[in-house]
C-alpha cells in the first residue's frame, strides 16, 4: 500500500508529458517544415522547395540560395517570410492565452494543457536562442538596432509571457512538473535529435550539394 502511494504521482498525464517533451524537438522542427512547405505551395508555388530540402533543424539554410530566391521571387519572398514569422508568433500567443485560461484554477496539467504548453514552447525555444545570439553578438545587434528592433520586441514579449506564466499562473505542483519533467526531458530531446537522429534521417542538403 505504501509503495502504491509513493508511485501515485506517475499518472497517465505525467507519462504523456514525458513522451511529448521527449519528442519535442522532432515535433517542433518538422511542424516548422510542414508550415514552410504549405506556405511555399500556397505563396510561391513550390519555388522554395526546388532549392531547399526540409532538414532536421526546421528552418531554411543557405545565404546564397536565399538571396537568389529573393531576387527571383521578388515580393512573394517577402510575403512568404512575413507570413511564416507572423504565423508562428500568433500561434504562440493563442496557445499561451488558452493555456493560461485553462490552468489558472487547476492543480495539474491535463493532456490538452500539455499540448498547448508544447506549442507555446516552440516559440519560447526560438526566443531563448535569439537571446543567446543577442548576448553573443551584442555589439552587432546594437550597431544595427533598427534592423533588429522588431525581433527584439517580439522575442522579448515571448520571454515575458513565459516568465509570467511560470511565476504568476502556475501553482507549486505545476512548477515542479515543468522543472523536473519538461526541462530535463527537453534537454534529452535536444541532444538526441540534433546530435544523433536528426542529422541521420534529415540531413541538411541544398542545391549546391547536388
Amino acid at each position: 500500500m505504501n509503495h502504491a502511494k509513493k508511485q501515485s504521482w506517475i499518472t497517465n498525464q505525467i507519462i504523456f508529458a514525458f513522451v511529448l517533451f521527449l519528442l519535442f524537438f522532432p515535433l517542433k522542427t518538422q511542424f516548422y517544415n510542414l508550415i514552410y512547405f504549405l506556405l511555399d505551395t500556397l505563396i510561391t508555388r513550390g519555388e522554395i522547395s526546388k532549392v531547399f530540402t526540409y532538414n532536421y533543424l526546421g528552418f531554411l539554410l543557405g545565404c546564397l540560395e536565399i538571396q537568389e530566391l529573393k531576387e527571383t521571387l521578388g515580393f512573394k519572398s517577402e510575403i512568404f517570410n512575413s507570413t511564416a514569422i507572423s504565423f508562428f508568433f500568433l500561434l504562440s500567443i493563442v496557445s499561451w492565452f488558452f493555456l493560461k485560461r485553462r490552468v489558472s484554477d487547476k492543480h495539474n496539467f491535463n493532456y490538452t494543457d500539455w499540448i498547448l504548453l508544447a506549442v507555446f514552447s516552440f516559440s519560447l525555444v526560438d526566443s531563448l536562442d535569439f537571446l543567446l545570439n543577442l548576448f553573443n553578438n551584442f555589439s552587432a545587434y546594437m550597431t544595427d538596432i533598427n534592423k533588429h528592433f522588431i525581433r527584439i520586441i517580439k522575442n522579448g514579449f515571448i520571454l515575458f509571457l513565459a516568465g509570467y506564466f511560470f511565476f504568476k499562473v502556475c501553482n507549486v505542483n505545476m512548477k515542479k512538473q515543468i522543472l523536473f519533467i519538461v526541462f530535463p526531458v527537453s534537454i534529452i530531446s535536444f541532444i538526441v535529435w540534433f546530435f544523433y537522429l536528426g542529422p541521420m534521417f534529415l540531413p541538411i542538403v541544398t542545391r549546391l550539394d547536388y
